[in-house]
């Protein structure tokens, strides 16, 4: 039996055990009487799928992928082959995986105070080229932690930590010089789709202790600084509820992204979620992180199916799974075969979630069964 059909044989059984509609496939359940006849039966579904695409029908698509991710967060050749990439975004676009994100970490591309890794940045440039060749959009995430000491901070930033770019001057004009760099060698890749300022900003003691007005005036002078080289869409990947709790729904937010970036969690909550999609009515909301951390595949599909339903709930019309990294078995992020990996092994083999990052249905195949029935 090979990998595929292992896959799909595991799929049916769980969909058995916790009695849900399972990927890879798009389906519909149509649930139909038993004493109508053809002709009411036919009548039924046909309003039952009309009610669906009437009540959705600002969605008629769905846009899902996925944080692509090599060891150690660097996409130079010797890790991440242009075979590797070529055979994963061929797995991509035959499961409608049409966009990718990939991470620059400032600690990558300017380890010496102004001196630039422009050979990391042309491999970025690289994958990005891969994807066009296979449909698949790229964001661009500018990945930060808060914390002290983070990986994603210069070694000749003191204090190491993100709080430093805010209060130092200096140290903020050297982050906004970082920033210009990338998106000018960046910035004519015509399947960039959009900009991530920034990964996860809080306010909190073991994060950044500042108000939210210097937070809002450094993104102001960030989407500035990308807009001389580029005019893509630009946002903030928010964890979790922290546009709640943190950002207080600053209204100056809005302004700033051009959509509504946020990294979900089961954690959190429905009702968070539920809640800034509510506050953010007026703008496009984008799951730029989402997953499962567990070596239990089973667990994985179910809590990754779970959180997909839950966006089409709310109509959230893109999502992006953490993450697929199927490269040499070493360093980090997660290894391939678990954690939040989507990846099986360094062979390219996905995992059972992987397929349940699709949608249960969209509007188009709805369109298309309304279509077939009134032939």
């Amino acid at each position: 039996m090979d990998m595929v059909s292992r896959q799909l044989l595991s799929a049916i059984i769980i969909s058995f055990v916790l009695g849900g509609i399972i990927a890879p496939t798009i389906q519909y359940e149509i649930n139909i009487k038993p004493l109508e006849s053809k002709a009411e039966q036919t009548q039924n579904s046909l309003t039952e799928l009309k009610n669906i695409a009437n009540n959705d029908n600002q969605i008629y698509s769905y846009r899902y992928g996925l944080n692509y991710l090599s060891t150690n967060w660097h996409y130079e050749e010797k890790y991440l082959p242009n075979d590797t990439i070529q055979r994963d975004f061929n797995l991509f676009r035959n499961e409608g995986i049409s966009n990718i994100t990939l991470a620059i970490v400032w600690s990558s591309i300017e380890s010496q105070k102004g001196v630039y890794n422009d050979d990391a940045l042309r491999d970025i440039i690289r994958v990005c080229k891969i994807a066009q060749r296979y449909n698949i959009s790229v964001t661009i995430d500018f990945h930060t932690l808060m914390h002290n000491n983070s990986f994603t901070m210069p070694s000749w930033l003191t204090p190491r930590k993100f709080e430093t770019v805010i209060t130092d001057p200096m140290a903020r004009q050297s982050w906004l010089n970082f920033i210009n760099h990338c998106v000018s060698q960046l910035g004519n890749v015509t399947n960039i789709s959009s900009w991530q300022m920034m990964n996860e900003p809080a306010i909190a003691d073991w994060a950044v202790q500042v108000k939210i007005a210097d937070f809002t005036q450094l993104w102001r002078e960030m989407r500035s600084t990308i807009r001389t080289s580029s005019n893509k869409p630009i946002s903030i990947r928010f964890g979790g509820d922290a546009l709640s709790t943190d950002f207080k729904y600053d209204p100056s937010i809005a302004e700033i992204c051009d959509y509504i970036s946020i990294n979900y969690y089961q954690d959190i909550g429905f009702n968070a979620l539920t809640n800034i999609v509510q506050h953010y009515s007026g703008k496009k909301i984008v799951i730029s992180e989402f997953g499962s951390g567990t070596n239990d595949d089973a667990v994985q599909g179910y809590q990754i199916k779970e959180m997909v339903q839950i966006f089409q709930e709310l109509k959230i019309s893109e999502w992006n799974a953490y993450m697929w990294r199927a490269d040499q078995s070493y360093g980090v992020p997660d290894l391939p075969g678990g954690g939040y990996n989507l990846a099986l092994n360094d062979s390219g083999e996905p995992r059972l979630a992987f397929y349940f990052i699709k949608p249960q249905y969209d509007i188009g195949s709805i369109h298309t069964i309304i279509n077939q029935i009134n032939k």
